[in-house]
């Protein structure tokens, strides 16, 4: 919608507001590393260009923890990306995101970045594309390595409630305990709050994880909104975000 120019001040003033709403994971941009570096975009072209942003917020950033996203290619210099020992250590994990044709490449691609000392997010795109086997060569692949979460992936919005249930059993049964099993939507047909409470709802003692965006900006047709999934978590479970810092970043910045 903006290219990602969402300007530093800005940038730097929706990562605190989203600190102080208590959200868990804030992920702050992309990770191009092969892109232009630009201080007013999200698109970072490496972790340093991150830390430079980062470091004049990162000592208030106490109860969240950072991630980028990769969109996994197979041409990308990952071996450009430091271990997390010789940065700053403003970056705590990343958000691997992967067509299924890539997903071999992709998961040794996880476990060099684990290696490196970062938190992993396995985000097989298209899931519902995915055969049933093939779900479970990429699980037993997952396994193997224990990353930090896997995930069901809607990335054309078209899943339903039944299409959540299927998938959430699938996984569940088949992922280690230890690893959390995430679920991220986007909004084509208006089914991502829907879907998400629907995965909440089936969830047992298994640590679950919802990807989500302010105002519910994203790509087409948009994502999970965090102000109104925030809300139905404050009311149904008990937990603690603050919505004010959200609401005021959607009519200061977004709007």
């Amino acid at each position: 919608m903006n290219n990602w120019l969402f300007g530093r001040d800005q940038i730097l003033e929706i990562i605190k507001s989203l600190e102080k709403a208590k959200i868990d994971i804030i992920e702050c941009g992309y990770l191009e590393l092969n892109g232009i570096r630009n201080e007013h975009s999200t698109r970072f072209s490496s972790i340093n260009s991150f830390e430079d942003i980062m470091s004049d917020v990162s000592p208030e950033i106490v109860n969240s923890q950072l991630f980028l996203m990769i969109d996994y290619k197979p041409e990308l210099p990952f071996e450009e990306i430091p271990h997390k020992n010789n940065t700053k250590g403003c970056l705590d994990g990343i958000r691997l995101a992967f067509s299924k044709k890539h997903y071999k490449q992709a998961i040794k691609c996880a476990s060099d970045l684990m290696e490196k000392g970062y938190k992993v997010c396995i985000q097989p795109m298209v899931t519902s594309s995915y055969k049933d086997q093939e779900l479970l060569d990429l699980i037993n692949l997952t396994n193997q390595l224990n990353p930090f979460a896997f995930y069901i992936v809607d990335t054309l919005g078209t899943m339903n409630n039944e299409d959540v249930e299927r998938l959430y059993h699938l996984v569940d049964q088949n992922l280690n305990k230890s690893i959390k099993l995430g679920l991220h939507t986007h909004n084509n047909n208006q089914l991502a709050y829907s879907n998400s409470v629907e995965f909440l709802n089936i969830g047992n003692d298994r640590g679950l994880m919802l990807d989500s965006s302010l105002y519910g900006m994203g790509r087409e047709g948009g994502n999970l909104n965090t102000e109104i999934i925030a809300d139905y978590l404050n009311k149904s479970t008990g937990t603690s975000f603050n919505l004010i810092p959200l609401l005021q970043i959607i009519d200061n910045i977004f709007k």
